[in-house]
């Protein structure tokens, strides 16, 4: 299978950042981190494996890469001898769990923000050029909705399964759910503006 150049330096930084975080969490045995590896690895096969059928642009695939990269980041720095996902970026209000803005909410609007977008690429391909786009951003949105719920089923499972995790808790799930919908929402919104602009004038 051939690769364009942009796939190539994707695919090499990508598996760059997952062998080194891969040593930091078996080095540290945090078995939760070390699942997510497993999650990444998954869907860094399936994508190499479909890229010529899903034709995902270099800014889609460089979009979930930076994802992970947020991701693993998240778990595998310490500041002050606390997790990357745990540190505060800027104080809008609330305290403890209900803190905005943290690096972790920050991580869950870019995750369901890019998850839009690759989930209206791959409708946009099935429903052909003919689509009634605007039905397609708001199907395309809620199944990325979709995905943030199993996202944090997950969540609570590696919570049940795992004796130490970095899951929080009741606010902290509120809070995960308010930033996948607003990453959805916006990504909606640019769909809307971009690409219905572009339909408009076809039409």
């Amino acid at each position: 299978m051939a690769f364009t150049l942009s796939e190539k330096i994707i695919g090499i930084v990508s598996a760059l950042y997952v062998v080194f975080y891969s040593f930091v969490f078996f080095q540290s045995l945090n078995y939760e981190f070390i699942a997510y590896i497993g999650v990444l690895l998954f869907f860094f096969f399936l994508i190499t494996l479909t890229i010529r059928k899903t034709n995902f642009s270099p800014s889609i695939l460089s979009g979930l890469s930076f994802w992970g990269f947020l991701h693993l980041s998240g778990g595998g720095i310490h500041i002050d001898g606390a997790t990357l996902y745990s540190q505060e970026l800027i104080h809008f209000f609330g305290k403890g769990e209900s803190f905005i803005l943290k690096y972790d909410q920050a991580v869950h609007f870019w995750g369901f923000f890019i998850t839009t977008f690759v989930i209206y690429h791959l409708f946009k391909n099935a429903f052909g050029e003919n689509a009634k786009r605007p039905l397609v951003y708001i199907t395309a949105g809620l199944a990325s909705m979709g995905l943030g719920v199993v996202n944090e089923l997950v969540e609570f499972g590696a919570f049940l399964a795992i004796e130490k995790t970095g899951v929080g808790g009741f606010f902290n799930l509120s809070l995960d759910l308010v930033f996948n919908t607003l990453g959805v929402v916006i990504a909606v919104a640019l769909l809307f503006f971009l690409q219905g602009n572009r339909y408009k004038e076809r039409g």
